[in-house]
């Protein structure tokens, strides 16, 4: 199993924007250290803020987007209704849904 770890500039705006907007669910969490664990459908990911209260290690300089280059798929039970809560809840959205075959 593979978890990636993103590191974020603002905890608690990404844990909403994931628990909140996207559906995850809180695995586990360490608040005093900016780190929770997510779950999914059985995807999980760890969220981390750059914040100096945990072991971040950074290489070059840290600016928005983090994560450039970075995609990661996950099973959602409705895309559909994920991209529309997306769409509703005001963010960009770059690239219409489009189909390319199944998985």
């Amino acid at each position: 199993m593979l978890i990636p770890e993103l590191k974020v500039l603002n905890f608690t705006k990404s844990l909403d924007f994931y628990t909140m907007l996207a559906g995850f669910d809180v695995v586990y969490d360490r608040q005093e250290e900016d780190f929770a664990m997510l779950g999914m459908n059985g995807a999980r990911l760890m969220i981390e803020g750059i914040t100096g209260k945990n072991r971040t290690w950074a290489e070059g300089n840290l600016e928005p987007p983090l994560g450039r280059g970075m995609h990661l798929q996950i099973r959602v039970a409705s895309i559909e209704m994920l991209y529309n809560k997306f769409r509703d809840a005001g963010y960009p959205i770059f690239v219409d849904m489009e189909e390319n075959g199944t998985v």
